[in-house]
């Protein structure tokens, strides 16, 4: 039976640790998604508001007036555009309350 020196010993050990090693890390792979098929979303973000009032309005159609009870002003068509004012502009307020 022959005896193999030690150099070659070391050198056989040599190449098969490398190419154990290779062979491993020619295995791994990135995966990218998420695991267990799940998606990942945003948390919620919540966010406080100030609460909505919505205006009241009380309607004078021999005046075609508007009144907001919760801004104090009156609502009316001046020409074409709407504009609101805290008196309206042909009637006087006391006529409008009687």
């Amino acid at each position: 039976m022959a005896k193999m020196r030690p150099a070659a010993i070391g050198k056989i050990g040599l190449v098969c640790g490398v190419a154990l090693l290779g062979a491993l890390t020619g295995c791994v792979s990135y995966d990218d998604r998420p695991r267990g098929g799940a998606v990942y979303s945003e948390p919620p973000v919540y966010v406080e508001s100030a609460p909505v009032v919505q205006p009241e309005y009380v309607y004078y159609p021999g005046y075609q007036v508007y009144y907001s009870s919760h801004t104090h002003q009156y609502i009316y068509q001046d020409g074409r555009s709407w504009v609101a004012r805290p008196a309206p502009a042909r009637v006087s307020v006391d006529v409008l309350y009687s």
